[in-house]
Order: C-alpha cells, then structure tokens, then sequence
C-alpha cells in the first residue's frame, strides 16, 4: 500500500511539472518559429525598400545618360548666348528635371540603402556627378575648338553608365536572394 500511495503522490507531483515542462518547450518552440518569420519578414521588407530605392537611383540616371549623349554634341557647338535660351526650352526643362529626380534619388540612397555595397556603387556615382562639371562640362564650354573634348565627354557618359549597370546587376544579385542577416 505505501508503495502505491507513494507512487500515486510522485506522479501527482511529478504531473503538473512534467505538463508545465513540455507547455514551456512548445512555448519556446513556437515562439522560436514565430521570431524565425518575423526575421524573414524584416529582410523580405528591408530587400523591398532597398529595391525601390536602387529603382529610383536608375529610372533618372539612365535617361540624364540617354540626354547627355544627345546634349554634349549639342552644347559644344553652342555659343554662350545659345546656353542662355537653351535653359528655357522643352529639353532644358525637362533636363534639369532629370537631374534634380537623379539627385534626389541618389542622396535617398545614400542616407537609407540597407546594404554597404549597394551604398558604395551609389556614391561612386554622386562622385562622378560631383566632378562632372568640371572635368566634363567645363572642357565642353571652353575648347570649342577640339572635338576631342566631345569624345572625352561621351567616354565619361560611358563610364557613368558602366557604374548604372553595376549598381542594377549587383541590386539583383544581393536584393533577390532569400538569406537572412544579410548586410
């Protein structure tokens, strides 16, 4: 009987802890799998966010390129009093709206991408554009006599547009892959 009795008080005993055990261990298991999807949720937004962003960098950047392939011929042949109007036209507005969308696009990028390679190829482009002016406009207005300045300008266009294709593929190759605490 003292056996059975013992028995009977070690299960009652044991019961209710070996319950509050395995409760806790679902508890820790759910909770778990809960914060697993609530990471995987995090970097699907954070990957989201980060596409938009690189989105908005490339849409203006590649047609201010498709532009000023156009332009650079143009505003080499054109006299000062030229530039002056050209301001004021269809192209110079539209240009100039091209160039603050581009601007806007890639100080955004700069202060809120997610992830330092993607921020890196960004600034290597606001860099460019940083020594443009002069190291490509400047030539285009003062030598108007040597073409070369022309090609020099369109090499650089180049080069600008190389590092817009850098930024694209690299974005596709860091921002569609499904992996958790990237950078």
């Amino acid at each position: 009987m003292a056996d059975t009795t013992t028995w009977a008080i070690a299960v009652s005993i044991a019961s209710p802890i070996i319950s509050a055990g395995a409760a806790l261990t679902a508890t820790w298991i759910t909770n778990g799998r809960h914060d697993k999807r609530v990471q995987i949720a995090a970097d699907e937004s954070r990957r989201r966010d980060d596409r938009e962003l690189v989105v908005d960098v490339l849409l203006p950047a590649r047609e201010w390129t498709q532009l000023m392939e156009v332009l650079l011929p143009a505003l080499w042949k054109m006299s000062h009093e030229d530039l002056v109007d050209f301001v004021d036209t269809d192209t110079g507005v539209r240009q100039r709206e091209v160039i603050e969308r581009r601007d806007v696009a890639i100080t955004r990028a700069r202060l809120f991408l997610s992830n330092a390679h993607l921020r890196e190829v960004v600034g290597r482009l606001s860099a460019f554009l940083d020594q443009f002016p002069d190291t490509v406009m400047g030539p285009i207005y003062k030598d108007k006599s040597d073409i070369k300045v022309v090609g020099n300008g369109l090499a650089a266009i180049d080069a600008f547009s190389g590092l817009i294709d850098t930024l694209e593929s690299d974005a596709i190759a860091i921002l569609t892959e499904s992996r958790s605490g990237s950078d």
